[in-house]
């Protein structure tokens, strides 16, 4: 998950976009509950062609924050103008924030504590395998 977002930060080129709309999505997830996200529909130009998407992050990650995701929908005035990042291999590909989402931090921390635990578990036997080589040479 984190591939999409890392890409979007360092390689998308930054070019300006009008916001031509605005939105609020409401999805539900298998339990029911609502869920929201913010959706911009943005015009942009690369290489002098004009390109319409409708984006927000490269992750179309929902929350159940209502108020937190229309605040960032009310953030964008329509008609203005504001920068974005566009794919320089797929100009189709746009986001008008590069931010990693909360859940993909989340699960790239989680991947990091337990690389860590793996790692410590291999050094820990590394170093019992060490001092029982050591004893039984010390016995000979």
């Amino acid at each position: 998950m984190l591939k999409p977002e890392w890409e979007a930060k360092h390689a998308f080129v930054e070019t300006p976009c009008e916001i031509v709309s605005a939105k609020l999505i409401e999805s539900r997830n298998k339990k029911g509950s609502l869920l929201y996200r913010p959706e911009f529909h943005v015009r942009y130009t690369v290489e002098g062609k004009v390109y319409e998407q409708d984006t927000y992050r490269i992750v179309k990650s929902s929350s159940s924050s209502k108020s937190s995701n229309q605040a960032v929908v009310d953030e964008f005035k329509v008609g203005g103008t504001y920068p974005c990042w566009y794919d320089p291999k797929n100009p189709t590909r746009v986001v008008v924030d590069r931010s990693f989402s909360v859940l993909s931090l989340v699960f790239t921390g989680i991947g990091a504590f337990l690389a860590g635990i793996a790692i410590l578990a291999l050094l820990v036997n590394a170093v019992k395998f060490v001092l029982a080589i050591s004893f039984l040479a010390a016995k000979k």
